[in-house]
C-alpha cells in the first residue's frame, strides 16, 4: 500500500508511506487463529475418542507453532517506510519491524532503478541508488506495485529537481 501525504514540517514538501498488504485486523487475526485452535483441538479430541491418544498432545504442540508462525508474520508485516522528499534532501526511513538507520539522498544525483529479477518469474528490485550508495526499498511489494512506486517516485524527483528558467 502506497500513500502520499504533504507534511507539514519545515522543509518537507511530499512523504510517501510504504506499507505491506495486510488482509485482517488484530480483531480478524485473533478471531481466524481462535477458530483454527478450537478446529484442531476438536479433531484432535474426536481422535483420542477414536483411540489415538497422542493427538490432543500434538494438536496442542501444532497450536503453538502455527501461532508463533501466525504472530512473526503479523509482526514483519507491521514495517514499512516512508520516503521524504524536500528540495535539498530524500530521506528513507525505516519504519515499525524493519527499523534501521536513516537513508539520506541528494535529489539532485538521486536515480531510481528498477531491476528485473535474476531468474524468469523472479521479483524485481527497487533500488535509489547516488554517490555508490545504494538501497533497496519496497521489497515487500507485489511486483506491480512496485513499478507503480518507481513510477511515482521518479515522477516526484523530477519535480523534486526541476529548475524554473524563467
Amino acid at each position: 500500500m502506497i500513500e502520499q501525504a504533504t507534511v507539514a514540517t519545515a522543509g518537507t514538501e511530499v512523504a510517501l508511506i510504504v506499507l505491506p498488504n495486510r488482509s485482517l485486523t488484530r480483531n480478524g487475526m485473533f478471531w481466524f487463529a481462535a477458530l483454527q485452535t478450537s478446529t484442531m483441538l476438536a479433531v484432535a479430541v474426536y481422535s483420542a475418542f477414536k483411540g489415538n491418544i497422542f493427538a490432543p498432545l500434538f494438536a496442542l504442540l501444532e497450536a503453538g507453532w502455527v501461532g508463533y508462525c501466525l504472530r512473526l508474520v503479523w509482526r514483519r508485516s507491521a514495517g514499512g517506510e516512508v520516503i521524504s522528499f524536500s528540495a535539498d534532501a530524500v530521506e528513507v526511513t525505516r519504519i515499525g519491524a524493519v527499523q534501521g538507520p536513516v537513508a539520506r539522498f541528494n535529489p539532485h544525483w538521486m536515480r531510481v532503478n528498477l531491476q528485473p529479477g535474476e531468474r524468469r518469474n523472479s521479483r524485481t528490485r527497487l533500488l535509489l541508488e547516488s554517490h555508490g550508495r545504494r538501497i533497496e526499498i519496497g521489497a515487500f511489494l507485489a511486483d506491480d506495485e512496485r513499478k507503480a512506486l518507481a513510477l511515482r517516485l521518479t515522477k516526484l524527483l523530477a519535480g523534486a529537481t526541476s529548475v524554473d528558467v524563467g
